[in-house]
C-alpha cells in the first residue's frame, strides 16, 4: 500500500508535464533518432522512458526498479500499447545485472541510492556500447544552502540524517572516475528547484579517456 500511494503521487507528477519536458531531452540528444536500447535506472512509474519511445519509434527500453515499483510499469506500457517495447529488471540497481550495449543509459533523480557511486557509474560505463550516452538529471547542491527551494524541501530529511542530495560537481567527479567524458551540462527546472542534466559519453575506445 506503502508503494502503491507513493507512486499514484509521482505518476501524477510525471504525467502533469515533467515526463514529457524530459522526453524531449532525451529526443534531443545526439545521435538519438538511432537509439535502440534505453536503460531507465530507478525508472519508477516508468513514464517518461515510455514517452521518451513515443518519440523514437527504433527505441526498447529496459526499466530497473524494486518489484512493486515495476508492476505500475508493466500497467503504464501495457495502457499505452508498448508492453512490446519494454522489458523490465526488478531489484536494487546496485546489484542487478544492467546488461550490456545499451545507447543510453538515463538517471532522473534516482542515484542518490548508490551505495557508491564513482563505482556504481563504472558498471554504468560498462553497460553502455561504445559510444553510448549516460545521462544523469539530479541537483547539485552549493554549499548546502543551494538551489533554495530543493534545500528547504528537504530540510525534514537532513535532520533525519537522511541528507541524500547530490553535492554540485559529484556526479562529473564520479562520471570522469569512471572513464566518461561529460559532452554536456545544463540546468532544467523540475518540480523542487532547478537540477543539472549532465550528458557523458563512453569513449568508443577502451583506452580513450581512461575509459573502462
Amino acid at each position: 500500500q506503502h508503494w502503491k500511494r507513493s507512486l499514484a503521487g509521482l505518476a501524477s507528477y510525471q504525467k502533469a508535464g515533467a515526463a514529457d519536458m524530459l522526453a524531449r531531452l532525451i529526443a534531443k540528444l545526439p545521435g538519438a533518432a538511432a537509439f535502440t536500447s534505453m536503460l531507465d535506472l530507478g525508472c519508477g512509474p516508468g513514464i517518461t522512458a515510455l514517452r521518451a519511445a513515443s518519440l523514437l519509434p527504433e527505441l526498447h527500453v529496459t526499466l530497473c526498479d524494486f518489484s512493486p515499483v515495476l508492476d505500475m510499469a508493466r500497467a503504464e506500457a501495457a495502457a499505452c500499447g508498448m508492453s512490446h517495447r519494454v522489458a523490465l529488471r526488478p531489484g536494487d540497481f546496485n546489484t542487478v545485472a544492467l546488461g550490456h550495449d545499451h545507447d543510453l543509459v538515463w538517471a532522473c533523480q534516482s542515484l542518490y541510492y548508490a551505495t557508491d557511486l564513482p563505482e556504481f557509474l563504472k558498471k554504468v560505463c560498462a553497460a553502455l556500447r561504445p559510444g553510448g550516452l549516460f545521462v544523469s538529471v539530479h541537483e547539485g547542491v552549493r554549499e548546502g544552502v543551494a538551489p533554495e527551494v530543493l534545500v528547504l524541501s528537504r530540510l525534514s530529511l537532513a535532520m533525519e540524517g537522511q541528507d541524500v542530495s547530490l553535492r554540485h560537481g559529484q556526479m562529473a567527479a564520479a562520471a570522469a572516475g569512471a572513464g566518461l567524458d561529460r559532452v554536456l551540462a545544463r540546468p532544467v527546472p523540475m518540480l523542487f528547484g532547478q537540477a543539472e542534466l549532465e550528458v557523458f559519453r563512453k569513449p568508443l575506445r577502451a583506452d580513450a579517456g581512461g575509459g573502462a
